[in-house]
């Protein structure tokens, strides 16, 4: 039997029998993810894998947080405490949205930030009813097994990839989903079996264990500390230029003091047990000043993120980033100024932080919405568009200055686009939020241009630069008489590449809808001034098929192109432009 497949039956047999319910998490996880990559056509059973997927990836950490701290506190049940997480998963599966990945933004937040304080709980799940002692090297251990993991599967995937690209080229073999089943099934069922191999099973030695890699000093002394010691001199030149200038700090300043905080963090803790050695002054003086030099770096933060949401309101990104300078903030401090604060109570603070900025009322995703919410109510009642909890549209277009205008446009899209239209029916009516009959594919891009319309708003000094929007009333048929295929709706903006239609690529590059024949053909200008002559001057009611549909002869083919959703711009004496389409294409 070859070696690799030697390491994988041994790492197998110790694994499953240490972590069970863990690998079947892991497997659950692979399983699910090829499934939803199988069945990406059918929405109902991808939207069921990726649930699952999404609900698989939380038991990996949970039950290893409770298969360790049954083997460290109970060790007489210890086989027992990790099949508690099963039905638990199962209560957190059936709270997931329907929609699987997609979603609102807000709910994958949520689950990203209950999977970092999952393995927060897993780094102390050991340690909490015990000392501090072997509290590093057994997180070191774990470090080193998963990079170690990491390394064995990567190399795996690699070759094994390699060889089917071999083979695909040499043989003609055709290998649709084997690349990503592959990749899944390396990554959930492989790597955890390496990994789980390395976790320490006698705690009480590792009390007692002194060892510190040499991998561990010259990795920080040589890469991280030379990185710790630049970003630090840049931020504190740029600390100086701003009391100089007496200006407030600028909101890029954020990455440069979050990756400068993630290299130090990560530098003290490889180095803590090397700070109390005499031969060691250099881990001592770094573990001693790092942390004081960080504390006002993490206020310039704080503050450099307080402008943008003075600015421009809260929003996920802000409110993690303003929770992560108050963590570091702490974190300088503490260690800073508390002799003998240890580390232990790192992980377990993050833990709880992930926790509280997950869910509930304080959580990124609630105080998000409310504060973006709320600059839409105060742009409503400054314009007179909201009174005693009424929304009511002007008798004239509203011209506004451009950037108001553009800044109210984009909060609502950023609404729609991270939660969804449920804030948003809570202050406009049903009329504004053009419902569908299909609510998960409306996208935040149309929604946001009809309330804009039934608001009659404009971001210029005339009305003929306002967008107009236009549907098709979907409520009655339409007729498609000697057309013998048809293809089902598809989104077109000007941002993305071109849309392949039943064989028909179509793009939308500076307001003109183009098409062509072929992946590498020459695109041509689809003739729609017969259309845009025959739409009305304002609309908010849904258009019959004749004001919506074009006929079109196009490389030796008749096609008829319905637009669901259009969305124009009509300047006098200019062509007119087109900013977002939705249309329906048959072949006669």
């Amino acid at each position: 039997m070859p070696p690799i497949f030697t390491r994988i039956q041994t790492a197998l047999v110790a694994s499953l029998g240490r972590f069970p319910a863990l690998l079947t998490s892991a497997f659950v996880w692979a399983g699910a993810a090829v499934w939803a990559l199988h069945e990406k056509s059918v929405l109902t059973t991808a939207h069921f894998c990726q649930r699952l997927t999404l609900a698989a990836a939380i038991g990996v950490p949970l039950c290893f947080s409770l298969r360790i701290f049954a083997e460290r506190t109970i060790p007489r049940i210890k086989h027992w405490p990790e099949w508690l997480a099963l039905p638990l998963l199962v209560i957190y599966f059936r709270t997931l949205p329907v929609m699987g990945f997609d979603a609102p933004f807000a709910f994958i937040l949520s689950w990203g930030l209950l999977l970092g304080g999952l393995h927060c709980l897993a780094a102390i799940a050991g340690f909490i009813t015990s000392n501090e002692g072997g509290f590093w090297q057994f997180n070191r251990r774990i470090f080193q097994s998963f990079f170690t993991a990491a390394l064995y599967t990567g190399v795996l995937v690699a070759g094994l990839e390699l060889a089917l690209l071999s083979a695909d080229k040499l043989f003609n073999f055709k290998f649709d989903h084997a690349y990503p089943n592959l990749f899944f099934f390396i990554t959930g069922c492989v790597h955890p079996l390496f990994f789980l191999r390395g976790v320490p099973r006698d705690f009480e030695a590792l009390a007692n264990d002194s060892e510190h890699p040499v991998g561990f000093k010259l990795f920080t002394q040589f890469a991280l500390a030379p990185l710790v010691a630049v970003f630090t001199c840049i931020l504190y030149v740029y600390g100086a230029k701003i009391a100089l200038s007496r200006s407030w700090p600028h909101g890029w300043v954020a990455l440069p003091v979050l990756l400068l905080s993630g290299v130090g963090i990560l530098a003290f803790l490889l180095l803590h047990p090397l700070r109390g050695q005499k031969d060691e002054k250099w881990a001592y003086w770094f573990c001693r000043a790092f942390p004081k030099a960080l504390a006002p770096l993490s206020i310039l933060l704080l503050f450099a993120i307080r402008e943008r949401i003075h600015a421009y309101g809260v929003t996920e990104e802000r409110y993690l980033g303003l929770v992560a300078g108050g963590c570091i903030l702490v974190w300088a401090l503490v260690t800073g100024f508390i002799k003998d604060a240890g580390i232990r109570w790192w992980p377990t603070f993050l833990g709880g932080i992930c926790l509280v900025c997950a869910f509930g009322s304080w959580s990124a995703a609630s105080v998000s919405v409310q504060s973006q919410m709320q600059r839409v109510t105060v742009f409503l009642k400054k314009h007179g568009l909201l009174s005693e909890g009424v929304i009511s549209a002007p008798e004239k277009r509203l011209n506004l200055p451009q950037t108001e205008f553009n800044d109210f446009q984009s909060t609502v899209r950023y609404v729609a686009k991270r939660h969804g239209k449920t804030p948003l029916e809570g202050l406009f009516p049903k009329t504004f939020l053009q419902p569908t009959e299909d609510e998960k594919k409306q996208s935040p891009w149309i929604l946001t241009e009809h309330i804009i319309n039934h608001l009659k708003l404009s971001g210029n000094a005339d009305n003929s630069h306002a967008i107009e929007a236009f549907s098709l009333d979907t409520k009655v048929p339409f007729p498609i008489d000697g057309y013998k295929s048809g293809y089902p709706p598809c989104e077109i903006v000007s941002w993305s590449t071109a849309v392949n239609v039943g064989g028909v690529l179509i793009k939308l590059k500076e307001g003109v809808l183009s098409a062509s024949p072929q992946q590498h053909g020459k695109f041509e200008k689809i003739p729609l001034e017969s259309l845009f002559v025959s739409l009305p001057s304002a609309n908010t009611e849904p258009l019959p098929f004749s004001s919506m549909s074009k006929d079109w002869e196009f490389d030796g083919q008749q096609y008829r192109i319905i637009f669901t959703k259009l969305q124009i711009v009509r300047i006098p004496d200019t062509p007119t432009e087109v900013k977002f389409c939705s249309l329906l294409l048959f072949v006669k």
